[in-house]
């Protein structure tokens, strides 16, 4: 019997020790276990961290988009008053022309009947300065007519342009 019983003992120690290695693993795995449970729960924050910084970040890029969008719409308005600006400065341009065309002409019908009104002036002195010289007598070279009708032949429109003097008298 104590042969039997050494058996069972051992049996029981064996049994033991493969309890106790057992747990042991156990512990050593539970430990493992712990640890993979922190580095996965500090994972889990830093993965939560990285999401709230993700969101901001995707919220600051969507102000931005907005605001590019609002720029860019701005930008489109701005640039359509520049044109009508643009377009406006082109008619107000060709008004100007057409008014500088205007007035050109009209200054070139001014000058076309001051030129006639020149040539008639010119003719009427010639004719009188014939008069004058008709008045005259032929022998003594007197005039025929007293003073003062020759006053009243000098002043009858024969002034230059603003110099005072006759045309007879720089004849």
């Amino acid at each position: 019997m104590s042969a039997v019983v050494e058996e069972e003992r051992e049996k029981v120690r064996e049994q033991w020790d493969r309890i106790a290695n057992a747990k042991a693993r156990l512990q050593e795995k539970s430990a493992g276990l712990r640890e993979d449970r922190k580095s996965i729960e500090a994972a889990i924050k830093k993965m939560a961290a990285v999401d709230r910084e993700v969101s901001r970040r995707i919220d600051e890029l969507s102000e931005v988009a907005q605001l590019c969008a609002r720029t860019k719409q701005d930008c489109q308005e701005k640039f359509r008053a520049c044109k009508a600006i643009e377009a406006e400065r082109e008619r107000m341009i060709g008004e100007a022309k057409g008014e500088a065309v205007k007035r050109l002409e009209a200054v070139e019908r001014e000058v076309q009947r001051l030129e006639a009104i020149r040539v008639a002036a010119s003719k009427e002195r010639r004719r009188l300065l014939h008069t004058r010289q008709t008045v005259m007598c032929s022998r003594c070279t007197n005039p025929l007519s007293d003073a003062f009708e020759s006053r009243e032949l000098s002043n009858l429109g024969l002034r230059t342009a603003g110099d005072g003097a006759t045309v007879i008298d720089s004849y």
